[in-house]
């Protein structure tokens, strides 16, 4: 008796610890076989091929990404444009659909989409946190390769070199010079890791750039055009000087701005195409020369069309100055189109001068006016007015961004709880896009998506939602609104 409680007691808990394991053990999808390729230039991999491609080349560049993510669709041509220029050096760039590849995004703590990771013979490396444009990442990849202080010996390799990095330093030496103790080339690169550096000893080549003095440094800031010389090349006068002038008088956005919001100072931003891009950055350059208390910027709208939709431009070139907070901690933005008038940094100067002084009303923006209207209205801002403003219409108004898919599944559900009430006659559905159009409120700093819901007397915000945004809530909000609110007698002939 004693002998079969035993077995039975030992049989009950090697069942248990059997369970027990089983539910620690994790899901782990089964690899999604071979993955569809997007670009003859980018390899699309999963667990099993992963590191076999990424040890093929020196660098391995690799792209973990989500199928339904924005940011990433708006990523795949410039990194697929990047792979083909690269596609003769060492350098593989690869994609991982990081929702099917859990392990590979487990290992590489894969939380936000897309992400860049680099990997050198193999072996993780770093995270790329550089712009997301074919030029920066394809500069990025070839400082990997390169030694640190190349040797250059024909003009146009040293032309090419020149132009491929945004900052860049040449060193002209010759016989004599060649041999410098004074200079610890190590030290300069840790402490200057974002300039590419290379030497030149041919003097041949030196005379083209008008160098006739050895030692010769000239630092080339190809992102506002400018080039400085130096001869004095001793390693701490010549971080000093490096530290003194590796500050732009201007330079290119290449991520979405953001920060005009946050820090309390002037902005001036030229948006610029690519017709108008060789023209323009010279004046640009002698304007920012001018007004040192303001950070100057431009835009390229090929790289950031969605900073173009923020402020409005739609012709090229457009100025843009945003101010420092007023006294409400409320930053303006004023806008100059010159699509059909010469610009000049004298016409840039008096309307810099002009947003200072007072003299211009803040810019608005605002998306065409609707030729058809539906049951749910479309606001922008020209029409606000005739809509929102309407004295016989309570307004109920939502406002999202057209780049989150969120929002647009939201717009769905609005637009089929505006169908149940389309026959009362004080009720009125609407909606704006809050990115490319200035509200007609106060309160320009709102959070969307959001419900706002208008008085029809004194046209104030009567009502908005209040809550962090939860589709339910939100239906729940309209549904309590109209609950307490009850509009009048419908005009449904059917229900009258």
């Amino acid at each position: 008796m004693k002998l079969i409680i035993f077995f039975s007691v030992t049989t009950f808990i090697g069942i248990f610890i059997i369970l027990f394991s089983i539910s620690r053990i994790e899901y782990i999808p089964i690899l999604s076989g071979t993955p569809k390729q997007n670009s003859p230039f980018v390899k699309a991999v999963n667990r099993g091929s992963f590191y076999e491609t990424i040890s093929k080349d020196k660098i391995a560049l690799v792209k973990f990404y989500a199928p339904w993510c924005g940011f990433c669709k708006r990523l795949d041509p410039i990194f697929a444009e990047a792979a083909e220029q690269l596609k003769d050096e060492e350098i593989s760039f690869v994609e991982v659909d990081a929702t099917r590849e859990f392990i590979l995004s487990r290992k590489y703590q894969i939380n936000s989409y897309p992400k860049i990771k680099v990997f050198k013979n193999g072996e993780f490396y770093e995270d790329y946190n550089g712009a997301r444009t074919v030029r920066s990442i394809t500069a990025y990849a070839k400082r990997l390769l390169i030694q640190k202080f190349p040797e250059i010996n024909s003009l146009e390799k040293l032309q090419s070199f020149i132009n491929d990095f945004d900052k860049v330093v040449i060193f002209f030496l010759n016989e004599k010079t060649e041999n410098n103790p004074n200079l610890d080339f190590e030290k300069i690169t840790e402490k200057f890791p974002e300039i590419q550096f290379a030497l030149v000893k041919n003097e041949k080549i030196a005379e083209k750039y008008n160098v006739s003095q050895f030692p010769t440094m000239i630092f080339f800031r190809n992102e506002d055009l400018e080039q400085f010389n130096f001869h004095d090349l001793k390693t701490e006068a010549f971080l000093e000087f490096l530290e003194n002038h590796q500050k732009l008088q201007f330079q290119q956005i290449e991520t979405r701005l953001g920060f005009y919001f946050q820090e309390d100072k002037s902005f001036f931003i030229l948006f610029l195409n690519e017709e108008t891009k060789k023209n323009s950055l010279p004046i640009l350059k002698e304007l920012s020369k001018s007004s040192p208390n303001i950070s100057f910027f431009w835009i390229d709208n090929k790289t950031l069309p969605i900073e173009s939709i923020r402020f409005g431009v739609y012709s090229f070139p457009c100025a843009v100055f945003i101010s420092s907070k007023n006294e409400l901690n409320h930053k303006k933005f004023f806008r100059l189109d010159l699509e059909n008038e010469p610009i000049s940094v004298t016409k840039l100067n008096e309307f810099i001068s002009d947003c200072l002084g007072g003299k211009l009303l803040f810019a608005q923006k605002s998306e065409p006016i609707p030729s058809t209207q539906g049951t749910v209205l479309t606001v922008v801002f020209k029409n606000w007015k005739e809509i929102i403003e309407n004295p016989e219409k309570i307004t109920v108004l939502y406002v999202y961004s057209q780049f989150s898919k969120e929002d647009l599944k939201f717009l769905s559900k609005f637009e089929n709880f505006a169908e149940e009430f389309k026959h009362f006659q004080n009720i009125q559905f609407a909606k704006i896009e809050g990115f490319a159009n200035t509200l007609g409120i106060l309160d320009q700093n709102l959070d969307y998506p959001n419900i706002l819901i208008f008085n029809e007397e004194d046209k104030t915000i009567y009502k908005k939602f209040e809550e962090k945004w939860d589709q339910e809530k939100a239906i729940k909000f309209l549904q309590e609104f109209f609950v307490l609110n009850p509009p009048l007698k419908t005009t449904n002939p059917k229900e009258l």
